[in-house]
């Protein structure tokens, strides 16, 4: 498996002028340790459109650097994509950026998004985005830090397994796994938890 990263958008360093107004549309990135990574000196404004995300160890990673952000996170956005079949569909290790998800669909995770100890002022906003296969949780933000909220408006959540297939049901999973410092709500929420789930292949 590549020890190397699919696609890396923003400046690892200082004294650059801003890496603004990326967008990617219709990109694939399959097969990378980490498929999508953002650095954090001036990099905001980024956006994605009906990108493929997928089977990475990580699929998109937003790296702690050692507690330094330098003007970044400003909308972070992802129209349409589908992220696929990885341990992680996000990994937030850093610190601040603002992110929205629209229309994406999350497919087949250990857990979905990652919070780590060092992730903090951290906004993850879904709107009508569809959940479907994960193993353990759509947010595991057991030892997350501090000032993080996560934010769900009409999700579909398809409540079975990745790595599990049940034959005639898929049995009702847990959502979140928090410490209580990360704000979580959900509004308008679809789940399925009675119809067969789609197999990775099917």
């Amino acid at each position: 498996f590549p020890v190397t990263i699919g696609v890396s958008v923003g400046n690892d360093a200082t004294g650059f002028g801003p890496c603004r107004d990326v967008h990617l549309l219709n990109v694939n990135i399959v097969g990378w340790k980490c498929g999508l990574k953002f650095y954090n000196y001036r990099t905001y404004m980024f956006r994605a459109d009906k990108c493929v995300i997928s089977t990475n160890d990580t699929n998109v990673a937003f790296p702690d650097y050692s507690g330094v952000m330098e003007d970044s996170g400003e909308r972070m956005v992802f129209d349409g994509c589908t992220i696929a079949a990885s341990p992680y569909a996000i990994s937030h290790a850093g610190q601040r950026w603002d992110c929205y998800w629209i229309g994406c669909s999350f497919d087949f995770h250990g857990s979905v998004l990652r919070l780590e100890n060092t992730a903090s002022f951290a906004q993850h906003k879904f709107t009508s985005c569809y959940f479907k296969g994960w193993d353990d949780y759509v947010v595991d933000a057991a030892t997350a830090g501090t000032q993080c909220s996560v934010v769900f408006q009409a999700p579909t959540f398809l409540a079975s397994k990745w790595r599990v297939e049940t034959n005639v049901s898929s049995s009702s999973r847990p959502l979140f796994n928090t410490n209580g410092t990360v704000a979580i709500s959900v509004s308008d929420p679809w789940t399925i938890t009675t119809t067969r789930p789609y197999l990775e292949d099917g």
